[in-house]
């Protein structure tokens, strides 16, 4: 019915309302002016009306203005949501248009460079990331997040750190004291360290999630090289991080990658955590289950009371030391400030060694004896009870739980 009166398709001269507009006036007016002419009742009924009612009919005159005026608001209203939506829409429009040049320039540089880590399948998730595409209608701009560059060298920042510092580490004390163990605790150290900040940094850059065991070494190395150059494309200022900085970093990304490869005989590409240690752990089985079977006991026994210890002092930490026999040192801060738990063979006629708790020139130990049938600890239960006491207060007085 309303599109039939208003007919939009028709000239507005032509439309059923037009018309109606014109003519319901014209005859009301025409008949009218008959009553009036031929019926003096009516005439003077109407001069009766006019007089009484015009007040009122004032009153009600004031309906066209103000509906007049409450349309012309209406339509401005209407005018202005359009241009909104215009604008709305064109924002969407260009942010698109931006989008598909990202993946275009930055598609082509992936393939070009050979990335390893950002990949084609990243760019639209970067890209909404980097331009809070969530928050597109709310800025009205297409504009990079303020905090991206906070999160990018919190990133570098970290990243490098962890490379440094462990390749530091590592080599000294490849040079003093050699401990495989820990030498195996920095190494894995350092990847759930790299996991920690490239898996952050992903979830705020939009990169690709990452799994701690099964990333390689060269992941890490490359994405940390990727990003940077892709934030030097995109004028994201990565502060301290620079074209010298990164060739340095290089230099020491390459370095930690030959002391891993050269100590654990992984290859950069492989070089994963779950590899490393799988490896550790076939290694050292194949090491103690060639070993003889009282050394098997023994070092099972001196790990058996490790994690025992662990599990009552909760402030004592462990740190296994690499020998014929399995050793530990038992420390709270400074690992070198330690209680080292080690099996001594000695020359007592009465028993074959002792599990010794050493400090300094202190010292505490269990006597081991062995027999045709194996080994027992100490003569007899109640001996071995009484010994363990004594350890027990031993590493109580060495090793004080913090206040």
């Amino acid at each position: 019915m309303y599109n039939r009166f208003v007919a939009k398709e028709k000239d507005v001269f032509a439309t059923p309302l037009f018309i109606l507009s014109i003519a319901i006036p014209l005859l009301l007016a025409i008949s009218v002016g008959f009553a009036l002419y031929y019926s003096e009742s009516f005439a003077s009924f109407l001069s009766h009306i006019w007089v009484t009612m015009k007040l009122p009919l004032a009153i009600a005159s004031l309906s066209i203005p103000l509906a007049t005026w409450v349309i012309a608001n209406h339509r401005s209203a209407q005018i202005i949501k359009s241009n909104k939506l215009q604008e709305s829409k064109r924002l969407v429009e260009t942010y698109l248009e931006q989008e598909s040049f990202f993946e275009r320039v930055y598609g082509r540089k992936i393939t070009t460079a050979k990335w390893s880590f950002i990949t084609k399948e990243d760019l639209p998730v970067i890209h909404a990331e980097l331009y809070e595409f969530q928050k597109l209608q709310d800025k009205g701009e297409i504009k990079i997040r303020d905090n991206v560059t906070e999160d990018v060298n919190a990133y570098f920042y970290g990243t490098s750190r962890v490379f440094w510092e462990y390749y530091e580490q590592f080599v000294k004390e490849k040079e003093n004291d050699n401990n495989e163990f820990l030498l195996e605790s920095f190494t894995i150290q350092l990847y759930e360290y790299l996991h920690y900040q490239l898996a952050h940094f992903s979830r705020v850059f939009g990169t690709q999630s990452v799994d701690v065991n099964g990333t390689c070494l060269s992941t890490y190395i490359s994405a940390y090289f990727e990003v940077y150059q892709l934030c030097n494309d995109l004028n994201i200022a990565t502060d301290d991080v620079n074209d010298d900085t990164i060739r340095d970093d290089y230099e020491t990304f390459t370095a930690v990658a030959n002391l891993i490869s050269d100590n654990f005989g992984l290859r950069l590409e492989s070089a994963t955590l779950g590899r490393l240690k799988e490896d550790i752990e076939v290694k050292r089985m194949l090491k103690f289950a060639t070993a003889e079977p009282h050394t098997q006991t023994i070092n099972r026994l001196i790990h058996e009371w490790s994690e025992k210890f662990a599990e009552n002092f909760e402030h004592i930490k462990l740190l296994a030391v690499e020998g014929k026999y399995l050793s530990f040192k038992l420390f709270t801060e400074d690992h070198k400030d330690f209680i080292l738990m080690s099996f001594m063979e000695t020359e007592e006629q009465e028993y074959f060694g002792e599990i010794q708790f050493t400090k300094g020139k202190d010292k505490e130990f269990m006597p081991i004896y062995k027999h045709e049938t194996g080994i027992t600890v100490h003569k007899d239960a109640t001996s071995a009870e009484k010994k363990m006491t004594d350890i027990i207060t031993f590493i109580t007085q060495y090793s004080p739980a913090p206040v």
